[in-house]
């Protein structure tokens, strides 16, 4: 039987992915043309032969390793599927379920392995769009047929939206960091970077034999733009439930932040310019992965001003999670945020900072919320601990920098949640309301983020920053509820 399923999702999968394969020329960038498109491109360009079989292989056997994972390994019931489980879950159709699942599975889980799906096309020479739709069938054929409850609305929209944006991001860091024109420990050091950011375009190159080929940068990579920064840095951080700096309870970590591209340019393709904030703890006292912030460019304009003053406006793409939790005995929340699937009209207004010293910019975004999620202060079901909703989202970003000595920033943004098919716990029990993404009502989490960066040597930077978060959530069935959270901290990076 598990071989019959196994042939089943093999041959929806392959046909589902050559279909998208076949458009996925269009679009592409000039630095990844396929072997089709190469005599459009001069010589500095990359030629990627298009693999749609390869990555649909990929895709299917990342599936068929997580089942075998969870069905043999963990012995968990929900993964004993059957051809009964899998008839009865086309049967329901599109009626798909809320599910109950934790804050990170559901809104970092899902979307990190919607990025695996994502990048076995994109490292095979897809472009953005064709990879968004193998992210999708990933999702849909794990959903369908490895899985022995009915397909989840939020694990489909996350895995295949927040998928696209962290593989996106992901993608255009590796091909930043690679350079097949090194060779020894530096070469060495690069390609584990890369193959950690992005394992399965690493897994790529280990396949092409690409990881040890050795050629010119003109002729290997292209991926690395004129403005490219990424760093990486060792932090201390603390928490404190309320307003105050350096309180609370103490945690460190490391910090990877990347700055890709100009905002200030036309884009013509996908994230041609984005900026990426995270944060991983290390010691266990708070969740793993605490933040994630990106912000990618889809497509956009750009207006000339007067003197060295530029105008830019387009469409937008956002993903932010921040998770962490108070310390202690009951080990309770104290921030749950999440916009995964978000896109939206913005402006950015600056000056070139190629042709003066200082560099000023101003970002105004807004987006639609397709799927998010805040703290709640009551729904307790399963492992939920927090509500889903979809609402909107404002967003401003300042950005002031003299030279390569000194950055300050100041980022505000407020999401907001409305909860559109809610009920309570008891009516849940009581099996009044089913399949629900909460609390009814709606969170509004307002997040300020100040910071500074000190550059001590050309790769070597100080800063400070800190996340001021203010919710403010309105339930129907219970009374309203404010809640502050400050998280301060200081680290040292090295930038790339």
């Amino acid at each position: 039987m598990i071989s019959t399923i196994r042939r089943i999702i093999i041959t929806a999968a392959d046909l589902f992915f050559v279909a998208c394969g076949v458009s996925a020329a269009e679009g592409m960038d000039c630095c990844e043309m396929t072997v089709g498109d190469s005599a459009a491109c001069d010589s500095s360009c990359v030629v990627v032969k298009k693999r749609p079989l390869r990555a649909a292989a990929l895709v299917v056997g990342m599936n068929t390793g997580l089942w075998l994972y969870d069905r043999y390994v963990r012995k968990d019931d929900w993964f004993k599927i059957s051809g009964k489980t899998i008839k009865n879950n086309f049967d329901n159709g599109f009626n798909w379920d809320w599910d109950y699942d934790r804050f990170v599975t559901n809104l970092f889980g899902h979307p990190y392995n919607g990025n695996l799906y994502y990048n076995a096309a994109r490292s095979n020479g897809m472009n953005y769009w064709v990879s968004t739709a193998y992210a999708l069938g990933g999702s849909l054929t794990w959903e369908y047929f490895s899985e022995a409850q009915h397909p989840s609305t939020n694990d489909i929209i996350s895995t295949t939206i927040g998928g696209s944006a962290i593989g996106e991001a992901t993608h255009r860091i590796s091909e930043g960091i690679l350079d097949d024109s090194k060779r020894g420990a530096e070469r060495v050091g690069r390609e584990v970077l890369a193959l950690l950011i992005n394992p399965i375009g690493g897994l790529n190159r280990l396949l092409n034999g690409d990881s040890w080929r050795v050629r010119s940068p003109r002729n290997g990579n292209g991926g690395r733009p004129s403005a490219f920064d990424l760093s990486v840095g060792a932090y201390g951080g603390t928490l404190y439930e309320g307003t105050g700096l350096m309180r609370g309870d103490a945690y460190f970590g490391i910090n990877l932040n990347c700055s890709y591209g100009n905002f200030l340019d036309r884009s013509k393709k996908p994230y041609e310019a984005f900026r990426m904030k995270s944060s991983l703890c290390l010691d266990g006292s708070q969740p793993l992965v605490g933040k994630l912030d990106i912000i990618g460019d889809l497509v956009t304009g750009v207006r000339k001003g007067k003197g060295d003053w530029r105008t830019t406006y387009g469409i937008y793409q956002y993903f932010d999670y921040f998770n962490s939790k108070k310390t202690g005995a009951d080990d309770r929340p104290s921030v749950e945020l999440a916009q995964i699937a978000s896109f939206g009209p913005g402006i950015v207004v600056g000056t070139d900072g190629d042709r003066c010293s200082w560099r000023i910019e101003e970002g105004i975004f807004t987006g639609a919320v397709i799927l998010g999620g805040c703290k709640s202060d009551h729904f307790r079901y399963g492992d939920r601990d927090y509500n889903m909703g979809s609402g909107f989202s404002v967003r401003s970003t300042t950005r002031v920098a003299y030279r390569h000595a000194v950055d300050i920033g100041l980022d505000v943004m407020d999401i907001n949640l409305y909860t559109w098919k809610g009920g309570t716990v008891e009516e849940l029990r009581d099996k009044k309301v089913e399949n629900i993404q909460g609390d009814r009502g709606h969170a509004s989490m307002m997040v300020l983020n100040p910071s500074i960066e000190v550059f001590v040597s050309h790769r070597l930077s100080l800063s400070l920053e800190a996340y001021y978060f203010l919710r403010r959530s309105s339930y129907k069935d219970y009374d309203h509820v404010w809640a502050r959270v400050t998280d301060t901290q200081l680290s040292f990076a090295y930038h790339l």
